[in-house]
């Protein structure tokens, strides 16, 4: 993983990474491990370079990468799904109110960015 990470990093010095995307799945699990300075410092990296960096996990799970997380949370920037009100503040320092989570079926969420909320819904696909 972490050279994957150099790899990605030492790439961009080749030229614009506008069409780049990267996904990290599951953050959390790579908290604590050799593998999460180096990811922290890549996310940092991409995204100062305008890359689209998009980091998954749980909620709960967001604090066990504390490092890792560091460069989203201070984004102010994500998508919660079925979202409670003290998610968005505690992670993306943007309060939403109150939420009752009835009004959140599959896909209901809001969508965070420098401090202002949007209420979507994601489309589920067909099973």
């Amino acid at each position: 993983m972490v050279d994957a990470a150099n790899k990605l990093i030492a790439g961009l010095s080749l030229g614009p990474a506008s069409n780049l995307m990267v996904v990290l799945e599951s953050l959390a699990d790579f908290g604590g491990t050799e593998a999460e300075p180096e990811l922290a410092r890549m996310v940092k990296t991409l995204a100062d370079a305008s890359v689209f960096v998009v980091g998954e996990s749980e909620v709960s799970t967001w604090g066990q990468a504390w490092l890792l997380a560091q460069p989203f949370k201070s984004a102010r920037r994500g998508l919660l799904l079925s979202p409670s009100g003290v998610e968005a503040d505690t992670l993306l320092s943007t309060p939403i109110g109150m939420i009752r989570r009835h009004d959140f079926p599959p896909g209901r969420g809001v969508l965070i960015e420098k401090g202002k909320g949007v209420w979507m819904h994601v489309a589920q696909p067909v099973i």
